[in-house]
């Protein structure tokens, strides 16, 4: 069944937040943009093998602020409290654990945590045979296959309004409409980011993400698909590669084989031999 998160888990991440590790990489992305909030869908494979959905959303109070009398500032900062804790609200309401500490700037919403994709699959009644959603292509090679998934991330639904009331989808839609009350604050503001989050390495997982990098804290490698406004349809690709199996276990018998008869050879050889040397 779906569990909150751990404690272990948010103490991590709450470390991670001190340590300014979270929000994931906000750093290199304001240095080459001026967004001012960073909405963030974290879908992650731990390496563990547990599964973590959250929400997060930052808002970079610094830049918010610039250019603001000091009187002004307290007006803004007392709209992104107010904001925040609204969003708090809503989804406190609706049964999730969120994280927030007042004047942050930082407040993260946890969706879903599975200790494995089979506690998934059961909790939500799947039994393994239904295809998937997403497009799949398979190029077959001599010793490794590649499979490339095309998908949408969920700010397409986001941007289409293909959500239900009290969803998390309709909470994140609320809770993105409740920053638009922060002063100055327009679309062109908000900058989207998915983070797909896999224990596997690029050699077995890469994609078309704008950035990929290791989180050492959480033993994962995150591909960060970063959108505003305009490119929330935006659709993503995953390239899986894995090994060409019939070839493999070919080579495998085929080499366990060689060495048997190499052995075989030399067991007959020498007797051979010691035959000879006795006459």
């Amino acid at each position: 069944m779906k569990k909150t998160l751990p404690i272990i888990i948010i103490i991590a991440i709450a470390f991670g937040v001190a340590a300014g590790i979270v929000p994931f990489d906000s750093g290199a992305a304001h240095a080459e943009n001026s967004y001012k909030i960073e909405v963030t869908y974290n879908d992650f494979l731990l390496s563990g093998g547990d599964i973590l959905r959250n929400f997060t959303f930052w808002v970079d109070q610094e830049r918010v602020n610039s250019g603001l009398s000091v009187a002004m500032q307290a007006i803004v900062n007392s709209q992104i409290l107010e904001a925040f804790s609204n969003i708090e609200d809503d989804f406190e309401d609706a049964g999730y654990l969120v994280s927030y500490t007042e004047n942050s700037g930082f407040l993260e919403v946890s969706l879903e945590y599975y200790e494995s994709y089979t506690e998934q699959y059961a909790a939500l009644g799947i039994d393994g045979y239904e295809k998937p959603s997403s497009s799949a292509q398979t190029e077959k090679g001599f010793f490794f296959n590649t499979s490339q998934i095309n998908r949408d991330t969920i700010y397409k639904n986001l941007k289409e309004g293909a959500y239900s009331e009290g969803s998390p989808l309709g909470l994140l839609d609320a809770a993105t409409q409740k920053l638009f009350s922060i002063h100055n604050i327009e679309e062109s503001d908000i900058l989207y980011i998915y983070n797909y989050g896999t224990k596997y390495s690029t050699r077995l997982i890469n994609s078309d993400a704008d950035s990929i990098y290791t989180h050492e804290k959480l033993g994962i490698t995150i591909h960060k698909f970063a959108m505003d406004n305009s490119e929330m349809l935006r659709e993503i690709t995953l390239t899986q590669t894995s090994p060409n199996a019939p070839v493999w276990y070919a080579l495998v018998f085929g080499a366990t084989a060689v060495v048997a008869a190499v052995i075989v050879g030399v067991a007959v050889y020498r007797v051979k031999k010691k035959k000879g040397s006795r006459e």
